[in-house]
């Protein structure tokens, strides 16, 4: 994403009124300086357990109270392993917030080819919230 606001940033302006493309300019660089978040959930087998914050999302919702928390239990029941939500404007400093399902905690079924399911879940996710932050 840095690039791609660099590489607009840098365009030389079109010829003509130079009022327009100075605008431009402003309002790119503006929306390059926008920050996302990305933070992480757990939540057990249930459909409608409650989540378990990682220590990073912990941290985030002592800063903002519970309006994050809110808004994670309204997702309560569709929120299923692998999915992102984005929530907008809820801490200043980021205004994009996404959080990624990452599963159970502890992994379900046997342990095959010496794989960790877990960080297997929290790569796919991590992936999915990168995207979901992009668009």
């Amino acid at each position: 994403m840095l690039s791609r606001c660099v590489a607009k940033f840098l365009t030389p302006p079109l010829t003509g009124s130079t009022g327009i493309a100075a605008a431009r300019r402003l309002s790119t660089s503006m929306v390059c300086q926008k920050q996302g978040l990305l933070l992480g959930v757990y939540q057990e087998k249930e459909k409608d357990a409650d989540f378990v914050l990682t220590p990073a999302a912990e941290q985030f919702a002592g800063t903002v109270g519970a309006k994050f928390t809110d808004l994670l239990n309204l997702t309560k029941g569709s929120f299923r392993k692998g999915e992102t939500r984005v929530f907008y404007g809820v801490n200043k400093k980021y205004p994009f917030t996404s959080v990624v399902h990452l599963g159970p905690r502890e992994p379900e079924g046997v342990k095959l080819q010496d794989r960790d399911e877990v960080a297997e879940s929290v790569r796919g996710a991590v992936a999915a919230g990168v995207r979901s932050l992009r668009s």
